[in-house]
């Protein structure tokens, strides 16, 4: 697949009762899970698919600005730069790098 970009997505996780709760601010979606691992991969999945509806539906470039949605078009290095992120007590915050197709 060859790669028309990059975006940085902030995730928000807290532990719940009986499990976990994540959130990915830009996109707005969010998922539950008994462990941080399947958390992780249901969020993913996720976000992918509200990428690809996006894309489908021709409207990510409006939707990219509307949210301030910052498409990288070089490379991610191997190290990102180190941002600074509120965190609240008793949540996680994260940042997942998601490619773009052409």
């Amino acid at each position: 697949m060859r790669a028309s970009g990059h975006i940085l997505l902030t995730i928000r996780i807290c532990r719940e009762d009986d499990g976990y709760s994540a959130v990915c601010e830009e996109l707005g979606v969010s998922t539950c899970g008994d462990s941080l691992d399947g958390l992780m991969v249901e969020l993913r999945d996720m976000v992918t698919q509200h990428l690809n509806s996006l894309e489908r539906n021709g409207v990510r470039a409006s939707f990219f600005q509307k949210h301030g949605i910052r498409v990288i078009k070089r490379t991610p290095s191997a190290s990102p730069r180190s941002v600074q992120l509120p965190v609240r007590p008793g949540e996680m915050v994260t940042r997942m790098m998601e490619t773009l197709p052409a």
